[in-house]
């Protein structure tokens, strides 16, 4: 039998619309976990969060958190692997968010521990963003005068969600930043609001995927997502799945299109087939 690795994208994907696991998927998938299934998943949390959501399986491989920055242990609890923003590209992009009088959060990861950096919040999503992950998840956030002056080597990741119009030009304005890239794409939650993401050039959902793949001596992987952030996720899979409610984007690129993320469907979909396949 060939070894397969299954990996998830979570919100808009394994998640439902109210950002959780569903009984039954969680049911499914501990079930085929406890009879062999190798399944994490990547996303563009946080462990804080991410973890927090995900309690309810019982995982045993390493996921991959915020677009590809980290690879985590989630057995250990540690980081086996992090890409990090060099301090001059760090510097620049916090730079050009201040000229756009724009507040992004600022994650560093040190000594094995992450921390949220922050200015101010540009609008109320962003307030919202910060009150739900630290009271709900306790991740740990730090205000700061100056974000140019907290960058340092230990800076990993750049995230602000915000309207299309004002984040377009600091996009625009980030592409021409070496050693650095980015993730832009619509929030699945506020239809009005999309995200604006930035990290290390070595950092993707695809080279953590091919890492995951050498890691675990895999065969083949197999990727479920929703959004444009997942299209990384799909170059590295050998087979790609999207949900129903996917951007026309991603299921242009997938092999199958299956039911949407309220409907247990990515669990459905690896118990038929993963069962088959064992066969």
């Amino acid at each position: 039998m060939t070894k397969t690795l299954f990996v998830s994208d979570l919100d808009g994907t394994l998640l439902n619309s109210k950002a959780g696991i569903n009984e039954k998927t969680a049911d499914i998938l501990n079930n085929l976990i406890e009879k062999g299934l190798d399944f994490t998943f990547a996303t563009a949390r946080t462990a804080a969060s991410a973890l927090k959501i995900t309690e309810k399986l019982n995982l045993k491989l390493p996921c991959i958190l915020m677009n590809g920055v980290s690879i985590y242990d989630t057995v250990t609890g540690s980081y086996i692997k992090n890409e990090y923003i060099n301090p001059e590209s760090a510097f620049a992009v916090s730079d050009i968010f201040k000229r756009h009088n724009l507040h992004p959060f600022m994650y560093k990861i040190e000594r094995d521990k992450l921390y949220a950096i922050y200015t101010d919040f540009s609008n109320n999503a962003m307030k919202d963003f910060y009150a739900v992950r630290k009271k709900k998840y306790d991740k740990p956030f730090i205000k700061c005068s100056n974000l140019s002056e907290a960058a340092d080597s230990f800076t990993a990741y750049f995230t602000i969600l915000d309207s299309y119009e004002k984040l377009l030009p600091v996009k625009c304005e980030i592409e021409k930043i070496c050693g650095v890239k980015l993730a832009f794409y619509k929030d699945v939650y506020h239809n009005e609001y999309w995200f604006l993401e930035v990290f290390s050039d070595e950092a993707s959902k695809y080279n953590s995927v091919i890492f995951l793949k050498n890691y675990g001596l895999y065969e083949n992987i197999t990727g479920f997502g929703d959004n444009l952030n997942d299209i990384p996720l799909f170059k590295a899979c050998d087979r790609r799945i999207a949900v129903g409610n996917a951007k026309k984007e991603l299921k242009n690129i997938a092999d199958y299109v299956i039911g949407d993320n309220n409907s247990d469907s990515v669990a459905l979909w690896i118990k038929e087939n993963y069962l088959k396949e064992r066969i």
